[in-house]
């Protein structure tokens, strides 16, 4: 397995799907690591199963409407809170210290944290700190992770086993 291009189809997995997700998602699942294969294939199955557009309506319902699993590393650690405040001002710089263009989402979003770990590397100080943060944060995720509709509960519970 190649961890940035891991990092990189991770990144891709939490981002809107479009009509290629059931290709990324069998990308992603042969190429896991093995502590999150299992939840992976599961994804994959789920995804590969199910037409373009309701895989669309499940990440939404999943992901916009479920307050257990906002896409946002800084909200899962502290909240709506002048500290994710700060927690995105140092997300902002990492990212474009290593030339990665948020666009119009937020910094914190976990497909930027998978961009910049697979830009980074998981050594670097940018890459340690997000690391970490990630961790912490899907620690919060998944301990609720029953409550995140399939196909993305399987996302999420593969991405906690990666770190």
């Amino acid at each position: 397995m190649e961890t940035a291009n891991f990092y990189l189809d991770m990144a891709l997995a939490w981002e809107y799907p479009d009509d290629g997700v059931a290709d990324l998602a069998a990308r992603i699942a042969t190429g896991s690591p093995p502590e999150s294969r299992t939840e992976l294939e599961a994804f994959q199955e789920e995804i590969g199963r199910r037409p373009a557009d309701e895989n669309r309506e499940e990440f939404t319902r999943a992901f916009d409407m479920n307050p257990v699993c906002f896409p946002y590393v800084g909200y899962h650690l502290h909240g709506d809170t002048y500290e994710r405040g700060a927690f995105m001002v140092r997300a902002k710089a990492a990212l474009a210290g290593r030339g990665i263009d948020a666009g119009a989402e937020l910094p914190d979003h976990i497909s930027l944290a998978f961009r910049l770990l697979a830009r980074a590397g998981d050594a670097s100080p940018d890459g340690a700190w997000m690391k970490a943060a990630l961790r912490a944060a899907f620690a919060r995720i998944t301990a609720t992770a029953e409550k995140i509709p399939a196909p993305y509960g399987h996302l999420a519970r593969a991405t906690a086993a990666i770190f």
